[in-house]
Order: C-alpha cells, then sequence, then structure tokens
C-alpha cells in the first residue's frame, strides 16, 4: 500500500472532526450535570445498553469517568474542584491530590497568559484553543481546551472538556515526512484517481513534463503526458490496478508540455485507504534518455570493435581465459568466437616459454599505464604470425579486465629487413633516430666510424656521438627538426664534429631524412668523415687569408705616409682580414732591447700589459720571444702556448685564450728594428706552407718602415728647425693658416707674437756659436714647457722665435699672458758654460682679424710691432696702438686692484628686497663697491669685477665679500634688530674651485645663525653651462641651510627638465624682462608663465629692476614674491641700510 501526503484540506477536517466529538462531549456532561438528561446510551462489547441517570450521583461519575475526554471543573480563579480519572492518568497525578490546585500551574509557561485570557471569557461564553500540559515528569501534552460557564453557577463554576492531540501531530508529522520525502525525490511522483484524475504531482514531475502543480491537479493523466499511441496501455494499467494487481514496470515514451517526447521509466503501484480499498495509482517515473543514448553508442562501439583491423581480446586477468573478442581475433587465428571464449591467453602464444607465469605477467602489466610487446600468434592450423600487442589493466567498479590489442606486423618485419639491407649497402655511416634520441638503427659504416658495437649503439641517445660541447645544443635543434622535419641531402647538409668511441673528435657531415613508421617519425641520418676535405679548406683558407692580409698591407704602404697609422692600420688588417686574435707591432732599441714603440690590435689589455712589463724590465726583456726574433733575425712559431718552454706568458695566454702565436722580425738593411706578432686562439693554427707568405709581409711592412724614415727625414729638414725641433717659419705660417679658418668658424679671436732675445748676438760673439745655440735649445725647451704644446711654437731666424693663440678670450686675459711671460722669462735663469744668465725679451704681436684676416698679414704686422718696440725701447708692442694702450691700461689696473686688497679699499653695498605681501624688507642683496682713493669715488662692480676673475683676484675678493656680508648680517642679529637673509654673488670661476664649499663652512663657522642668514646667488648662465658639475657642489651648500637664487632667470637657456632637479630656492627674473612687462602683452605673458613656473616649483620669486609703480603694481597683481629696484631703494651702505630698513623694519620709498 502507498502512502500518500497529507493533504492542508485533510488535516483541517480532521481537526473539525475532533472538535466536533469535543462538542458532543460537552453538551452530554452539561445534561448529566444539569440533570436534564434521564439515561444515557453506553456503547461496550457487548452492543448498546441504557443507563439510568435519575436516581443518584453514581451513575453520573461513572459516565463522566468512562469518557475519552479529560473532564475538569474549574473555580473562576481556575482552581480545580474536580477532574475525571483520564485527566489525573495524563498528568500522572492522584485525583485526590489535584484538585485544590491550580490547572494554570500545569500549563507550559508561554501559555499561561493564554490560558487566563480564556478563563476570563469562559465566565461568559464558550472558549476554545490549545495549549500544552505538562505531566508532573515534564512530558508536554498537547491538548485541545473548551471551557464554558456551567448553567445555573451564575458563571462561578466553569465547565473543561480537554482532548489530546498528540496521536493527531505524530500522524500530521508522519505524512509531512513522507511528503517531503516525495517532494525530494529525483523521480517524477504522481498519483491519480483510478480513473487517471491527477492528485498529486510533485517537483521532479514539474521538471519531467514541464507542467507546475497547479496546472496538472485536477485533470486526466492521459491528456497531459500520454500520446493517443499509449492511451490503451495507461487504462489497461490503471484497470489492472482497481482489480488489486500489484506494480507493475514498463520502458515507454511520454509527452511533456512543450510537444516533445522522452523515454521514461515507469513504476505503477495501487493507493489503498486504511480498510485496505484501493482508491487510487501512485506513478513514478524517470528519465532514460541518456541509458538509452549509451545503450545505442555501446551498440556502436561494439560494430566499431569488430571492424577493426586490429584483432581485440578481453581477458579475465584471474584466469587468463578470453571473455569477447571481436571479428578480427576469430579471422586471424581462423577459431569461432565460441571457440575462443572456451580458451586462455597461453593457448595462441607461440612464443611462450615453458617457466611463463601468468601471475607474474599480470603484475608487470598493472604496474605501467599501457605496456606494449612484440610476440607472435599461433593459428588453428598451427601456422605462427608475429604480432606486437598493446596490453592494458582496466579496474572497474564491477570488476576488473585486461584488453589486449593485437596487430599483425609481418609485412612491417619484411620491410624492416629490406630496409635494413638498404643500410648496410650505404657508402656512409647510416644512424636511426626516433623522437626520444634514441638510436634505433645503425649500419657497418657507422661502427666502423664512430669504434663501438651495434649492441653498444642500439638504444643510447644521439649524445653518445656527440662532443660535450655541443650536447647542450643537440635538445633544441632535434625538437625543432621534429616539429618541422625537412629533408637535407649530402652536400647540403649540416657540418658539426663527432665523438669516436676513443674520445676523439673528427669532422663530419650529416643529412637528415624523416621517415614516418607506425611508431612515429624517426630520423635517418647519414654521416660522412669529412677529415680530409676540411684539412684541405683549412689549407686553402690559411692561404688565402694570409693572401688578404698581403694584399690589404701592400695597399697600405702605397697610401701611408706614417709610421703610427702604418703600425696601426697593419694590425687592423691582421685582424680583420687574417682573422687572427692579436696583431701587435713591437719597435725596440737596438742596444737596450727597450721597446720604443707597442702597437696592437684586437687588444687584450691585461695581456698586452704584461708583455710591455716584462720588455721593460731589464731581467725579462732578453729572454722574450722579440727578443729572439730579433737577435737571430729569424721568424720563431709557437703553435701550443701551453706546452712550448720558451714562452714567458704561458700562463697569461691561457687566460686569455690564446693557443698560438707567431713573431716575424721586421729587418732593414740586415738589421732587425722590431717585430711583427701575431696571435691565434686555436692551438696549431700556422701551418708551414703559409710561413713563407707571413715572411714575405714582414719584408713588405720593413720595406714601408725604412720608406716613411727616409720620407720623414726630408720633411724633417723642409719644416723644421734642426737645433731646436720647432717648427720652421714654413710650417709655421701653414700652422697659422689653420688656426686663422678656426678662429674665424669659431667666431673668437687670434693671437700671434714675435720673440726677439735680447743680447743673443753679444753672447753668441764673446762665448761663441755654440754657446748661443745651447742658449737657442734652452729657450725652446722654456717656451714648450710654458705652452705645454710645441706646435704652437716656431724659431723664424737666428734669434727669433714665433708663438699662437689660437683662442683670445679677452684682452684682460691676454695682457695678463703677455705680462706673465715676459716676467717669467727675465726671471728664469739659463745655464750657459757653467754661468747663469737672464735674458730679456721683447714682444711684437698681432690680433685676428683686427691685424689682418690671413697668415701672411698677421705675420708682418707682429713683425712691424716687434721692430717699434725694439727701436721704442718698450717691452711690448701690438700693432695696433689702442691695442697696446688698453693693454697697457689692464695691466695698470689689476696693479691697482691688488693694491686695493691689499689696502682693504673695497666695501659692500646693500639693496633691500621688498616682500609684496606683508609689505617689510626680509631680505637683501651684498653689492661689491670699490673706494678709488685715486678718483675718490665708488667703482662699479662691471669694471673691476673681469680684470679681477682674469687675474685671478675674484677668490680673495670673494673670500672677503662672504665674510663681510655674513659679519654684518651678524652684527646686525646682536644688536636685536630683525633677522634678514642676505644674498652674496658667486663668480664661475668660485663655483668651479674646489676648496670653495670649505670656504663656505668655515663662513658659516663664525656664528651658529650664519647659514640661515646667507643665500648665493649664481646666474643662469653659470649654472647651465655645466649642470651635472654643479648639481654636486650646489647640493652640498643647500645641506648647510644656505639657501640659492638662480639670478638674471631667462638670459640663458634652462632646461625645464634640469631646472626642476636643481637645488635652489629662489628664481630671480633680470630686469629686462621687468622692463618689457609694461610695453605690451607679450612681455607680460612671458614674466606671467615664469612666475607661474617657479611657484609649480615650490621657488620663491624676486623681480629685479622694478623701477616704476606700473611695474611694482603687474608684479603685485601676478603674484610676484618679492621685488627689488631703484623704486624702493638703491643699493646703499651697511650703515644706512640698517638705520633705513632694519631698525624700524618697514620700507621706506626711494624719494
Amino acid at each position: 500500500m502507498t502512502i500518500s501526503p497529507a493533504s492542508p484540506e485533510q488535516l483541517f477536517a480532521e481537526n473539525e472532526s475532533l472538535r466536533t466529538q469535543l462538542h458532543q462531549a460537552e453538551d452530554t456532561l452539561r445534561a448529566i450535570r444539569c440533570g436534564e438528561a434521564d439515561a444515557l446510551v453506553l456503547s461496550g462489547l457487548e452492543g448498546d445498553y441504557i443507563h439510568a441517570l435519575n436516581g443518584g450521583l453514581e451513575p453520573y461519575r461513572v459516565m463522566v469517568e468512562s469518557m475519552n475526554e479529560g473532564a475538569v471543573t474549574l473555580a473562576t480563579d481556575g482552581t480545580i474542584l474536580y477532574c475525571n480519572g483520564l485527566f489525573a492518568d495524563w498528568i500522572k497525578v492522584p485525583s485526590g491530590q489535584i484538585v485544590g490546585t491550580s490547572l494554570k500551574e500545569m500549563l507550559a509557561g508561554q501559555d499561561q497568559e493564554r490560558f487566563d485570557a480564556m478563563l476570563v471569557q469562559a465566565t461568559q461564553e464558550q472558549s476554545r484553543g490549545a495549549l500544552t500540559l505538562l505531566a508532573v515528569d515534564g512530558k508536554p501534552i498537547p491538548t485541545l481546551f473548551s471551557m464554558r460557564p456551567l448553567p445555573q453557577s451564575e458563571g462561578k463554576l466553569i465547565s473543561v472538556v480537554l482532548a489530546d492531540l498528540s496521536e493527531v501531530i505524530a500522524a500530521a508529522e508522519v505524512r509531512a515526512h513522507l511528503a517531503l520525502i516525495v517532494e525530494s525525490s529525483d523521480d517524477a511522483i504522481i498519483s491519480t484517481t483510478l480513473d487517471g484524475i491527477v492528485e498529486s504531482w510533485n517537483r521532479a514531475a514539474e521538471h519531467l513534463y514541464g507542467y507546475t502543480a497547479a496546472e496538472a491537479i485536477g485533470r486526466n493523466m492521459l491528456k497531459l503526458t500520454v500520446g493517443p499511441e499509449h492511451a490503451d496501455e495507461v487504462k489497461q494499467e490503471l484497470n489492472a490496478i482497481r482489480h488489486g494487481e500489484h506494480a507493475s514496470y514498463a520502458d515507454t515514451v511520454r509527452r511533456c508540455k512543450d510537444g516533445s517526447l522522452i523515454e521514461v521509466s515507469i513504476k505503477a503501484c495501487p493507493i489503498s485507504d486504511g480498510s485496505d480499498r484501493i482508491v487510487g495509482a501512485s506513478i513514478s517515473a524517470h528519465d532514460i534518455s541518456e541509458r538509452k543514448k549509451a545503450e545505442l553508442q555501446l551498440l556502436r562501439f561494439r560494430h566499431l570493435i569488430d571492424e577493426s583491423n586490429d584483432a581485440v581480446f578481453v581477458v579475465d586477468p584471474n584466469s587468463a581465459r578470453f571473455l569477447d573478442v571481436n571479428k578480427q581475433a576469430c579471422n586471424s587465428l581462423g577459431y569461432s568466437r565460441d571457440e575462443l571464449l572456451a580458451m586462455d591467453v597461453t593457448t595462441i602464444e607461440a612464443t611462450i616459454s615453458d617457466d611463463f607465469a601468468w601471475d607474474a605477467h599480470l603484475d608487470t602489466v598493472k604496474k605501467v599505464d599501457a605496456m606494449v610487446v612484440e610476440g607472435a600468434h599461433r593459428r588453428k592450423d598451427g601456422s605462427a604470425f608475429p604480432v606486437e600487442i598493446s596490453v592494458k589493466y582496466v579496474a572497474l567498479n564491477e570488476g576488473s579486465y585486461m584488453i589486449a590489442i593485437a596487430r599483425d606486423i609481418s609485412e612491417r618485419k619484411r620491410d624492416a629487413q629490406k630496409f635494413k639491407d638498404l643500410l648496410e649497402s650505404a657508402p656512409d655511416a647510416m644512424v636511426i633516430v626516433n623522437h626520444k634520441a634514441e638510436i634505433v638503427l645503425v649500419n657497418a659504416q657507422a661502427v666502423r666510424l664512430f669504434g663501438w658495437h651495434s649492441e653498444e649503439l642500439l638504444g643510447q641517445t644521439i649524445d653518445l656521438l656527440v662532443p660535450e660541447r655541443y650536447r647542450h645544443q643537440h635538445p633544441e635543434s632535434m625538437n625543432h627538426y621534429f616539429v618541422q622535419p625537412r629533408p637535407r641531402q649530402m652536400g647540403s647538409g649540416m657540418d658539426m664534429f663527432g665523438l669516436h668511441k676513443d674520445g676523439s673528435e673528427f669532422p663530419i657531415e650529416v643529412s637528415l631524412s624523416p621517415l614516418i613508421t607506425n611508431e612515429g617519425i624517426v630520423v635517418i641520418s647519414a654521416i660522412r668523415d669529412i677529415s680530409e676535405r676540411k684539412r684541405s679548406e683549412a689549407s686553402i683558407k690559411s692561404l688565402n687569408r694570409v693572401l688578404s692580409v698581403l694584399s690589404g698591407i701592400n695597399t697600405l704602404i702605397v697610401r701611408v705616409n706614417n709610421r703610427e697609422e702604418l703600425f696601426r692600420e697593419s694590425c687592423n688588417i691582421a685582424i680583420d682580414a687574417g682573422g687572427f686574435r692579436m696583431a701587435m707591432i713591437v719597435i725596440v732599441d737596438r742596444n737596450t732591447m727597450l721597446p720604443i714603440s707597442v702597437i696592437s690590435a684586437g687588444k687584450d689589455e691585461e695581456l698586452l700589459a704584461a708583455i710591455k712589463d716584462v720588455m721593460a724590465s731589464s731581467e725579462g726583456r732578453q729572454t722574450t720571444l722579440v727578443a729572439q726574433a730579433i737577435s737571430k733575425r729569424k721568424a720563431i712559431m709557437v703553435n701550443n702556448t701551453q706546452s712550448d718552454p720558451r714562452l714567458i706568458f704561458a700562463k697569461q695566454y691561457a687566460e686569455a685564450g690564446v693557443g698560438s702565436m707567431l713573431v716575424l722580425p721586421l729587418i732593414i738593411s740586415d738589421e732587425a728594428l722590431g717585430t711583427l706578432v701575431l696571435y691565434a686562439n686555436e692551438i696549431e693554427f700556422f701551418q708551414r706552407d703559409e710561413l713563407k707568405l707571413l715572411a714575405e709581409l714582414a719584408d713588405d711592412i720593413a720595406f714601408a718602415i725604412d720608406h716613411i724614415n727616409t720620407q720623414e727625414r726630408l720633411n724633417y729638414l723642409a719644416y723644421y728647425d734642426v737645433l731646436t725641433g720647432l717648427a720652421n717659419r714654413t710650417l709655421f705660417l701653414e700652422r697659422l693658416a689653420q688656426h686663422i679658418r678656426s678662429a674665424a668658424s669659431g667666431g673668437h679671436k687670434l693671437a700671434i707674437g714675435l720673440i726677439d732675445l735680447e743680447r743673443f748676438k753679444s753672447i753668441s760673439d764673446s762665448l761663441g756659436r755654440s754657446t748661443g745655440d745651447t742658449l737657442l735649445k734652452q729657450v725652446a725647451e722654456w717656451l714648450v714647457s710654458k705652452t705645454g704644446d710645441a706646435s704652437l711654437l716656431a724659431r723664424i731666424d737666428a734669434d727669433h722665435f714665433a708663438f699662437v693663440l689660437p683662442e683670445v678670450k679677452s684682452d684682460g686675459h691676454l695682457a695678463n699672458l703677455i705680462e706673465n711671460l715676459i716676467t717669467a722669462f727675465l726671471e728664469y735663469s739659463f745655464n750657459l758654460n757653467n754661468a747663469t744668465f737672464r735674458i730679456g725679451i721683447k714682444l711684437g704681436m698681432a690680433l685676428f682679424p683686427n691685424d689682418g684676416d690671413n697668415a701672411d698679414i698677421l705675420f708682418r704686422n707682429a713683425e712691424a710691432a716687434l721692430k717699434k718696440a725694439k727701436l721704442s725701447g718698450d717691452r711690448f708692442l701690438f700693432h695696433a696702438q689702442k691695442m697696446t694702450e688698453s693693454v697697457a691700461d689692464r695691466l695698470a689696473m689689476e696693479n691697482r686692484l691688488r693694491q686695493a686688497i691689499d689696502n682693504d679699499e673695497f666695501v659692500l653695498h646693500y639693496q633691500p628686497k621688498l616682500n609684496l605681501e606683508s609689505e617689510k624688507v626680509t631680505s637683501a642683496e651684498a653689492l661689491i663697491r670699490w673706494n678709488d682713493p685715486r678718483s675718490g669715488d665708488l667703482v662699479p662692480p662691471g669694471i673691476f669685477i673681469p680684470i679681477l676673475e682674469e687675474a685671478g683676484l675674484i677668490y680673495e675678493v670673494g673670500r672677503w665679500a662672504l665674510h663681510k656680508a655674513v659679519e654684518d648680517n651678524m652684527r646686525w642679529r646682536k644688536a636685536g634688530l630683525p633677522a634678514v637673509r642676505i644674498a652674496v654673488n658667486v663668480s664661475p670661476l668660485q663655483l668651479r674651485n674646489i676648496n670653495f664649499i670649505n670656504e663656505i663652512r668655515q663662513v658659516i663657522a663664525l656664528d651658529a645663525h650664519a647659514a640661515s642668514g646667507l643665500e648665493l646667488e649664481i646666474t643662469e648662465s653659470v649654472i647651465m653651462n655645466n649642470i651635472e658639475f654643479n648639481i654636486a657642489p650646489l647640493q652640498s651648500i643647500r645641506a648647510m641651510g644656505i639657501t640659492i637664487a638662480i639670478d638674471d632667470f631667462g638670459t640663458g637657456f634652462s632646461s625645464l627638465s634640469y631646472l626642476a632637479k636643481l637645488p635652489v630656492d629662489t628664481l630671480k627674473i633680470d630686469r629686462s624682462f621687468v622692463i618689457e612687462m609694461t610695453k605690451g602683452p607679450e612681455g607680460l605673458a612671458l614674466v606671467s608663465t615664469i612666475i607661474n613656473l617657479a611657484h609649480s616649483l615650490k621657488l620663491e620669486v624676486v623681480a629685479e629692476g622694478v623701477e616704476t609703480e606700473e611695474q611694482s603694481r603687474l608684479l603685485r597683481l601676478l603674484s610676484c614674491d618679492k621685488i627689488q629696484g631703484f623704486l624702493f631703494s638703491k643699493a646703499v651702505p651697511a650703515e644706512i641700510f640698517s638705520a633705513n630698513f632694519l631698525a624700524p623694519l618697514t620700507p621706506k620709498k626711494k624719494e
């Protein structure tokens, strides 16, 4: 019997039935209590009988005690006045102990408040509700209470009838549990009437058929899911269920809501009520579409197995018997399927040994994923044939199996033998390799070529035949070939090296051909020993290489007339055309064997340094191969630098990777003056047949050296003074012309000077011509030491010398140079015949382009200036009188400035800077002035600062200015005046001075507040001139607490990227921009851009040269931070500055 779940409607109906019974019990009890009933009809085992009531109280008690419900009489406060025995049994307390207690106390806590409400209502009318009684042992008893006032008690007594709901709730829980099971089932479960009307429809049914429960319940299942072709079938099933037949099963087809058909497995069972009467049918169904597909696929798979060209065997792993075979297995062996299923594996194996153990074979198969072996099968007629068998052990839930697939390889074996015979007849060594790089076949030629037996090679990787140094390349190239296999025929194959069994290497050519086999692609390698061919090629290559070098050097000899260029280019040709590791030409002093010149190409610096050190040492230079080749005038060849005992540098050669070397003497007039040394990486690099060509190469280089020596002697006599070694007049004029062209293209001045030696004729006449020559040599040496470049000097006749200054930076610079030259020459002591002489000189000067635009004119004008100086007695004269006066004035000014330093004639004036926001003076710029006692006036810095820089006096004056500014500021601070920051200008020469940072440290060491009161102003052009160099010292200065300002910003060419990196605090706008600002929108926009740029870089902005109210107003609108200029105040002495701008700390505008 199938139990169907109770619906909510059924549960409601049962509850109402219980309530009806309770009402009847209440009415009966009321009638009994009120005396309204004379008798009761009671049902018992013997049938119904009449019990008379009128006649006493006992019958009443018996009837109440025999009720199926609990009965209790309450006072209005809930006290129990009476209870029947059934109630006492429920709570497990005797009746006598119950009377007088409170019914409320017998209820669960959450129901007591509700009971009070029901009790109040029951004094007036009937009240009902479900409450939970608690037995004395705590067991809860769900109970339905019905309470009403007893008639004729005037509401003072309450009658309570109680019904136990435990069984009702338990039955409902069972039905709910069964309903949950049905609802959660994966199978569609449907209950119908015997006429097919749907009464329940679970979720799986909704999913399977597409109808919701609401759509399906109440409709006939024949119209929902059963097609016309299956209607009779379903009717027969329902009829069979009506007649008491048990469950039926069937695979059939059903229709879904969308019209599609599905294959389902149906089970139909009868549903009976409590009296075993059949009232309906329960039908479960699940989708078997996938199972049907699997069955079809299995059928197809079986068909494919039977149609396979390979024999397939399914074997019982325990008994080795065949469980299944395909058609090919039957055809290949000549047995029927039934015959094979009665046999085991051993009956068809032709190569099985007597000691074969099936269990051991099974264990081997289990350990591997799949195993492929070759063997032989025996047919029913007794004949055998070779097979390749693939065996796999398969473990499934239903059991374990062994699958064997056998392929007849008779044809393959015949083809393999033919192929092997073909390989053996090949003239080259043949090696066949599979995709794992394993050797699978070799021929006799391969055995002879590599020295291994074939059994030793088979199964080994091809690396066995490859030298160690190439093995790391082999896997990658092999993998690439297997991805894109292409034939490479002999003659177009690869040249590489093979490895013999004895460890020797030999050159081979390898051609490759892919071959597709059943096992995949294999590579057939044809290998040919090309040792003899390589030797011939090497010999030809060597000769061609030397001929190429010889040709290149012969061509070089024709066009080169410089010894250094000859040596350098010869070494380069030897490297580039000859393929040598390094080439070196060494020229030595024949007497000392010390190297005069060492030129090389392809340098190994450490090796070259070691060679030079030994050649320069007294104990080593006589034993070098260079020394031996020179002394013996014979070539020395070393073809193994590691084993030749003649080598001093064997260790260094090994470290440098030099394997061979050749030393060739350079012989001129039967005397070796040096060597050509050639180095190679390889051992045994030099061959005997190329030595003759290399010796010819050395002879050609020696011939070129001799030719250059001769040419140089002729050139020297034509262009140089033999006595002093300086250029003569001709060469000097040529060089002067070159310098003039450079000056013209560079846009700068050039100067030449002619020197006349005073008293030279007297010295030469009195002490002799040789002494005069000695004096000329010493003068030449002195001039070279002073200029540092002999190419700028010349001896133009007997006692006259000339010099050129390729670039004259300023007149002051030229004046200092002339003054220093004349003074230094006069102070120098010349040693002649063990006596000391001091010689004076006269100078004649000419400037380009002022005094001439070509060498001849310039030279003549310098000669004219020299003649005038000799006639006038002046120490020097320029061709232009104005220039002479200018130089004289500058020299005089320099002397006066030196005196000014000694006499403390410099003073500092201070120009205040006004903060536009606070309208207060917060800083000032210190400006140097010269209090010239001769004129009595203050000389502005623009006149004397350039002379200080040219004379090198700026360092001392700059240090004084820094000290003075700090001292003044500290004096004001100690006097209680407000602290301001004083800006001091820094010269470019100061910034480049390596001691500048230390000088600043010394200055700020004067006071703890010195750094915070100091700012250095550096012009934009100075900073940008060498910005990478300037960043470091600026960072050091700023780290001391000193601020840095860029002065005259906008006049240089600042890079914004560098500007952002500079360690600066303030940017000062040049006065030229301030002037242009009021002339048009372009100028105003430019100043605005500068201010915005500075502020974006977190820099303070100071505008210089502010002279009008309009300028001040615009700068204020543009958010400029500070202004400086005559509008506010000019630079004033320290006392005035402190009095006017520090004491009141209020700006006093210039009147």
